[in-house]
């Protein structure tokens, strides 16, 4: 049509009746980019068959540029976790409507943020015809944005005021009785009673702290190869105790279920963690029934990234006929010190320490809940093709005798727990050396004239990592034995200490849990008797 026929037609409402300028109009004045591309199923990308003029404006581009590109893919950037070409070719030829976003690399610098979507309207051999509609985002996106980051500050906040909390009742048994004894106020009886009570307080702040670090995804697991099913077995009777009469427990077990790859000790904590919340939210009684399953998660969830979850998968799963949640309350129940508990009755800490370890082991959490309908929970972790671990190694609590005579030297950087661990180990035998500063260490240990055992060193220190210092003097000292010592490390240290099955002593310690560790190093490789 020419341009002033088709002002009459719009100017009348004719245009409805013809479609030719009805297609032209709406190519011309949508907000939105309009696009048909050719497809292939491999890498290939987009070859550009057709656009409007908004979605070469939105490309910072001009159509003829956009044309004759071998394909978009030169000049659209896919949103990190978006699914690969194949995936999406795989999904419109099914007939189904593709969806995502992704970003222009405009030659201005800038880049538009655009939500897509795609269907497929033509199927030649391994290629496809597609048309796509392309909306500008960019605004939409940056709010988005300011809207996490303000829901992050907030959940930060939450988390500094619980651990404040729950800290400073610890400090202040700790500080008060420190200064009752210091200040004469306690005769012997009652110091050994203030004693005990500043050990309490200390050991709930070192489970708050590995709480955090469970939920942060920094703790240090012991990983073993595990079977779910095994784990609930030995837990079956301690969990019917706990949920009490009122409550029936089912336990459905799948047949020949998959191992897994997990802290045994951490899952353990978990499932009975959930198990109570269970059944605090069936006051009046119900059931809970655990299962487990064999299971691939894209067999249960249609998602854009189904593809990260194909491998095969454990499923364990945790439901009660209890009072549920509402959707409002089940989007922060993984957040830390959130809890619909009674003050004093939880700390809010159960579920965010079951997220980060589950997460932390490759795996996914979800829940689904309804109010008065009850709450599942479902916990998926890849499978493992490695067989059970035996757990040869001598449990620390089977280790009674602590002395020994062989000579150690210590890395740790900070001064007081240089002091206590030198102390403790020579209260036991042993010839001990050690400094604050690694570089003094590593000369030491280089030049020291004698048998070198044992090096416990910690981790993060000034300088020179206790990694780094392990490797320089084992180079030198290739029959003594290493025990990393550690509040916290980075995850690609951590990774790399956990892959080569390290030694590893979490603080905090007392000073039989150092001997303890140290003596089992000692004694690990050599023969019984």
């Amino acid at each position: 049509h020419k341009l002033d026929e088709l002002t009459d037609l719009i100017k009348d409402f004719s245009l409805v009746n013809d479609p030719e300028a009805l297609l032209y109009v709406i190519t011309k004045y949508t907000t939105d980019g309009i696009n048909i591309v050719e497809m292939g199923n491999n890498k290939r990308g987009r070859k550009l068959l057709y656009c409007n003029d908004r979605f070469a404006e939105m490309s910072g581009r001009t159509r003829e540029e956009l044309m004759n590109a071998r394909s978009l893919n030169n000049f659209s950037i896919p949103f990190a976790g978006e699914v690969a070409f194949g995936y999406i070719h795989d999904e419109l030829t099914r007939g189904l409507i593709s969806r995502g976003y992704g970003r222009w690399a405009r030659p201005d610098g800038k880049e538009n943020v655009h939500e897509y979507t795609a269907s497929c309207i033509g199927i030649d051999g391994d290629k496809i015809m597609v048309i796509g509609i392309d909306r500008d985002v960019t605004q939409r996106h940056k709010m988005d944005d300011q809207i996490r980051q303000a829901s992050k500050m907030e959940a930060i906040g939450k988390l500094a005021g619980g651990i404040s909390h729950d800290f400073n009742n610890q400090l202040t048994v700790i500080k008060g009785y420190c200064d009752m004894i210091l200040q004469g106020q306690t005769d012997e009886k009652e110091q050994a009673v203030a004693l005990e009570e500043i050990r309490n307080a200390a050991e709930r702040a070192t489970e708050l702290t590995n709480q955090l670090l469970t939920f942060s995804r920094r703790q240090l697991l012991d990983n073993r190869v595990i079977n779910l099913n095994q784990v609930i077995e030995k837990i079956a009777d301690p969990l019917k105790r706990m949920i009490g009469e009122t409550i029936e427990l089912e336990f459905i077990p799948a047949k020949d279920l998959f191992n897994v790859v997990i802290d045994h000790t951490r899952i353990t904590e978990t499932i009975m963690n959930m198990v109570v919340n269970a059944r605090d939210a069936m006051p009046g009684g119900g059931k809970l029934t655990i299962s487990t399953e064999n299971a691939k998660m894209d067999e249960l969830f249609l998602t854009p990234k189904k593809d990260l979850f194909s491998e095969p998968q454990v499923m364990l799963s945790i439901t009660d006929t209890g009072i549920g949640m509402d959707p409002n309350t089940v989007q922060y129940i993984f957040e830390p010190f959130f809890t619909t508990k009674d003050v004093g009755q939880g700390t809010g800490l159960g579920l965010s320490m079951a997220y980060g370890l589950i997460q932390q082991s490759g795996g996914q959490i979800l829940v689904e809940s309804k109010l008065g309908e009850g709450t599942t929970f479902r916990i998926y972790l890849p499978r493992t093709y490695e067989p059970l671990d035996e757990f040869a190694e001598t449990p620390a609590e089977q280790i009674t005798d602590l002395a020994g005579t062989e000579t150690i030297l210590i890395a740790e950087d900070e001064q007081e727990v240089l002091h206590l661990m030198i102390h403790a180990l020579r209260s036991h035998g042993y010839n001990v050396m050690g400094t604050t500063i690694p570089a003094a260490v590593q000369t030491l240990g280089e030049h020291f004239d004698g048998r070198i055992d044992l090096l416990v060193t910690d981790i993060i220190m000034p300088g020179l990592s206790g990694t780094e210092l392990a490797q320089k003097l084992l180079a030198k000292r290739p029959d003594m034995k290493v025990l990393f010592v550690t509040g916290y490390a980075p995850s690609e240290i951590r990774n790399e200490l956990l892959s080569e099955d390290s030694q590893i002593l979490t603080k905090p310690f007392n000073a039989i849990d150092l001997a303890t560790k140290v003596r089992q190093v000692l004694d690990k490789g050599k023969p019984a008797g």
